[in-house]
């Protein structure tokens, strides 16, 4: 991202998640940087697309940061982490971005999570391929199937982890990844797990 735009968006983050997407106008961002109308007309058309560039890259950044955690991580290890990545990601989402999101940017929103759910199938497509190359997972599993079904899955959990009352954050998550290695793990998955996380 070239430097200007890359500040634009990085000033525009900040005083979202502190005014929210509504309260914050062109001109309150042009003013905190010190920079005409024209010049941020000229790097973006309008409010949408900056705010939807601002969330696809809180996104991208958020995706190569897991990378890096788990790029020499088993299948195994790097679903555990990527569960617990999106439930951190999602107990520290703004709710007063959240919020005009859906009142004043819906169309917007939901772009922005179809693409999500799009990234999230085709990452854990590419894990259920890893795990099955090192015999972690079945190898008769309907990936497509799978991926479309925990990618629905997951955000359903962290709303039972947001909103439950009876059960701990680390029992819930703890059930929901026992529960999504029963799907999908091999003997020799069943003996990694008991090893390192039965204990």
């Amino acid at each position: 991202m070239e430097n200007l735009k890359e500040n634009i968006v990085n000033t525009a983050a900040k005083m979202f998640a502190e005014y929210g997407l509504r309260s914050v106008s062109i001109e309150d961002i042009c003013n905190k940087m010190q920079i005409s109308k024209k010049t941020f007309y000229n790097v973006f058309e309008q409010k949408e697309e900056l705010i939807e560039t601002v969330l696809l890259y809180q996104w991208t950044t958020t995706v190569q940061r897991l990378y890096n955690m788990t790029a020499n991580a088993n299948a195994i290890e790097s679903l555990i982490t990527m569960v617990k990545e999106m439930r951190k990601n999602i107990s520290e989402t703004i709710p007063v971005v959240v919020f005009d999101l859906n009142k004043y940017y819906p169309a917007l929103l939901k772009k922005c999570e179809d693409g999500r759910m799009e990234a999230m199938q085709r990452g854990i497509i590419k894990n259920l391929k890893r795990g099955i190359e090192e015999g972690f997972y079945k190898d008769n599993l309907n990936m497509e199937l799978t991926a479309m079904f925990f990618a629905v899955q997951i955000p359903n959990a962290f709303k039972m982890l947001k909103d439950s009352k009876k059960f701990s954050k680390k029992q819930l998550l703890d059930f929901f990844i026992d529960l999504l290695f029963s799907l999908i793990v091999s003997e020799k998955g069943k003996q990694y797990l008991a090893e390192n996380y039965n204990n």
